[in-house]
């Protein structure tokens, strides 16, 4: 759903028969803003695309994927400025060059504002119980390192095994509800 305005219209019928929506967050963009108007916070136009995929009816039943990357990217910037001089709600609690406390406010951020689904945050943690009936959606959230074999082997098993499990829950759902 990247890319400029005028083009992400043409991307929501490519999604008819998606089984997984993969969002990708970039963690490094706190300090751009949208080259269509020089004045929007990347940041934001990226959170208010994720909610309105999030709530979107047509995905209401299909498990998310929350992918925040380019943590090297951000570790690069907070060098030399502060993530928090770009929230207002940042916690004063927290330090605004700190990774850690940067990247935990971002997720909490989006995390938050998740209503209507399971979150799955955890590492190892990629799969509802399937035998829970009145399990809805769930969402996995991830944060991924590009430079980091561990961390990007474990993020992409996790998320595959999340993609897999959430599709055989969602196929046997769909076997009972028939009969």
């Amino acid at each position: 759903m990247g890319g400029s305005r005028h083009e992400r219209k043409k991307w929501i019928h490519q999604f008819n028969s998606a089984d997984v929506i993969l969002f990708v967050v970039s963690l490094s963009e706190f300090d751009t803003n949208c080259f269509e108007d020089g004045e929007t916070p990347r940041w934001k136009e990226s959170f208010d695309i994720f909610m309105n995929l999030l709530y979107n009816p047509s995905f209401a039943k299909l498990p998310f994927v929350l992918l925040f990357n380019k943590k090297d990217v951000l570790e690069q910037k907070l060098v030399n400025q502060s993530f928090a001089s770009h929230f207002d709600d940042f916690p004063s609690d927290k330090n605004g060059q700190n990774i850690d406390d940067c990247i935990q406010f971002i997720v909490d951020k989006y995390s938050s504002s998740v209503k209507t689904r399971q979150l799955l945050l955890n590492p190892g943690e990629c799969c509802v119980d399937p035998n829970d009936e009145n399990a809805g959606p769930s969402m996995l959230v991830r944060v991924l390192n590009a430079f980091d074999e561990n961390n990007l082997l474990t993020v992409f098993k996790d998320i595959t095994e999340y993609s897999i499990r959430e599709h055989q829950r969602r196929y046997l759902q769909a076997l009972v509800q028939s009969k």
